[in-house]
C-alpha cells in the first residue's frame, strides 16, 4: 500500500500552517508530521495528536537501563518508574482507544490487522510500541536528513524542485 496521497495532505496542511506563522522549528514539525503519518498506519487515531506526540516523543527521553554498582539503586528505579508510567499512558490514552474502535469498526490500519488474526491487547501493544516509535523516530531523521541536504546545497535544493515526482523520488531515495 501507499501512503504518498496521506502523507501529501499532511504536508500540504503543515505547509500551509508555517507559512501562516512565518517559520518553524523544523524538529516540531518533523515530530508533528511523523506522529500523524505513524498514528495514520498504525491505527492510533482516536488520541489527540498532541497528547499521543507527547506520549510517543516521551519514550527517546528515557535513559535505557544501566547495570548498577549497587542492588538498591533509588535513582535507577525512579528512571525506571517514569519510564514504565509513559508505556501506562500510551497504553491507556491510545492503545486501548484504538482497540475499542476497530473492534466495532475496523479499518485499513496495523490495529485493524491484528485484530484479525486474534491478538491480544497487550500483543497489540507491543507492536504499537514497535512500529509507532521506530516509524516516528525513522521518519523524523529522514526529515531532517533531506531539509539538511537541501538548505547546504542550492543546487540540489534547485534540481528537487524542478523535477517530476519519480526524479524527486529518486534523490531522496539517494539521500536515504
Amino acid at each position: 500500500k501507499t501512503y504518498d496521497g496521506m502523507i501529501g495532505r499532511f504536508v500540504d496542511q503543515m505547509l500551509d500552517e508555517l507559512r501562516a506563522a512565518g517559520g518553524g522549528d523544523l524538529s516540531k514539525l518533523t515530530m508533528k508530521l511523523a506522529v500523524l503519518v505513524a498514528a495514520e498506519v498504525v491505527g492510533l487515531t482516536n488520541s489527540h495528536i498532541d497528547g499521543l506526540s507527547r506520549r510517543l516523543g516521551a519514550f527517546f527521553e528515557v535513559e535505557p537501563p544501566s547495570p548498577s554498582a549497587t542492588k538498591f539503586d533509588i535513582v535507577r528505579m525512579m528512571r525506571d518508574l517514569r519510564g514504565q508510567s509513559f508505556m501506562f499512558r500510551f497504553y491507556f490514552f491510545d492503545v486501548l482507544p484504538a482497540i475499542r474502535s476497530r473492534r466495532t469498526e475496523p479499518k485499513d490500519d496495523l490495529i485493524s490487522y491484528l485484530l484479525s488474526q486474534g491478538y491480544t491487547s497487550m500483543q497489540i501493544f507491543t507492536e504499537c510500541l514497535l512500529f509507532g516509535a521506530a516509524g516516528m523516530a525513522t521518519t523524523r531523521e529522514f526529515i531532517s536528513a533531506a531539509a539538511l541536504h537541501f538548505l547546504r546545497h542550492d543546487q540540489m535544493r534547485a534540481d528537487y524542485l524542478a523535477a517530476d515526482v519519480e526524479q524527486r523520488h529518486a534523490m531522496l531515495q539517494e539521500i536515504l
